[in-house]
């Protein structure tokens, strides 16, 4: 009786392990002047290439972004904050299980203004 349980438990685990598989990435970095002084609050939209699909965040006092959970593919990036062109980084590459990193510096300008990196 004891080694059916034990059967029974152990092919439950194992079941149980491939849904546990790494399927996304991680996406972060810091956003900073042309001085190289980071920009805490921006606003940071992350786009998913493939999909068109988007999450908003906001920096940190640091001046820094991360988002995990991100299915694998490409994405853009584009940040805004008071006094600075908006800037924007396309074909940002997110691997399966990988962390990646998008740094982004803003330049001083209006608002309405867009500087590709």
């Amino acid at each position: 009786m004891k080694i059916s349980t034990y059967l029974v438990i152990l092919s439950l685990a194992c079941a149980v392990l491939p849904a546990q598989v790494v399927v996304t990435g991680r996406l972060s970095g810091t956003v900073t002047d042309q001085s190289g002084a980071v920009i805490p609050q921006a606003q940071v939209r992350i786009v998913s290439e493939g999909t068109g699909t988007g999450q908003n965040l906001t920096t940190n006092e640091a001046g820094q972004y991360s988002i995990s959970g991100l299915p694998a593919g490409f994405y853009s990036l584009e940040v805004s904050a008071p006094g600075f062109r908006r800037g924007v980084m396309r074909r940002i590459k997110v691997d399966v299980g990988q962390a990646a990193v998008a740094d982004i510096q803003l330049e001083v300008g209006a608002t309405t203004e867009t500087i590709e990196v």
